[in-house]
């Protein structure tokens, strides 16, 4: 099984890092060369598929299979429901299969506001403390936590925050829920040895 996986397009003519049309073209065009089983994109597409739908349009309907993952700028200009609509996402979190793998898909993109968890949606983030973004509502670890144990496969997780750095300072992209989300898979790999393999995220444009 080989699959292609890419962040941080941020489609957005006219403005931020300008990754363009011709740039997915590229990356779908290597996936073709190496014959990948599907593509996933690990958050930052665009910002905001109803400004740009031209994008999302050739993403979605590429040959080959291709998934969505949330990033923190996919709902800039576009609600989060438009968003998960244009991007055949039921919602910011689920999994899929494919040849014996389980691949989870996470969705960090939450504000922690008075103690409620608020979704990312038409840049509500924007001015709001360091602490409050990129968190994992509870419900979504227990749900995590399910779907690995759940699955008859090894899981790869992916999300477009990190879950693997250990540095919780300004800019440094981690989910806020991380040592909980560390509990979930070393519980889940102690219980059963390689239930989650690896995971993967975008955010920080190495």
């Amino acid at each position: 099984m080989k699959f292609s996986i890419f962040a941080d397009l941020h489609y957005y003519p006219g403005a931020f890092l300008k990754g363009t049309l011709e740039d997915l073209r590229l990356i779908q065009e290597r996936a073709e060369r190496e014959q990948v089983d599907f593509m996933i994109h690990a958050g930052d597409l665009c910002h905001g598929p109803s400004k740009m739908p031209e994008i999302v349009k050739r993403y979605n309907e590429f040959h080959i299979p291709s998934y969505h993952c949330l990033g923190n700028h996919d709902t800039d200009n576009t609600s989060r429901e438009e968003t998960l609509s244009m991007y055949n996402m039921k919602e910011g979190h689920y999994y899929f299969d494919e040849k014996g793998y389980r691949f989870i898909i996470c969705d960090p993109n939450y504000c922690l506001i008075d103690g409620e968890y608020v979704p990312y949606s038409l840049g509500n983030y924007y001015g709001l403390a360091w602490e409050q973004i990129d968190h994992m509502p509870p419900e979504q670890i227990a749900w995590l936590e399910t779907a690995i144990a759940e699955s008859d496969w090894p899981c790869v997780l992916i999300s477009h925050q990190s879950l693997e750095r250990d540095v919780m300072l300004p800019g440094a992209g981690v989910v806020k829920e991380v040592q909980e989300v560390r509990r979930v898979i070393n519980e889940a790999n102690r219980r059963k040895p390689h239930s989650v393999l690896m995971c993967i995220n975008g955010h920080l444009h190495r």
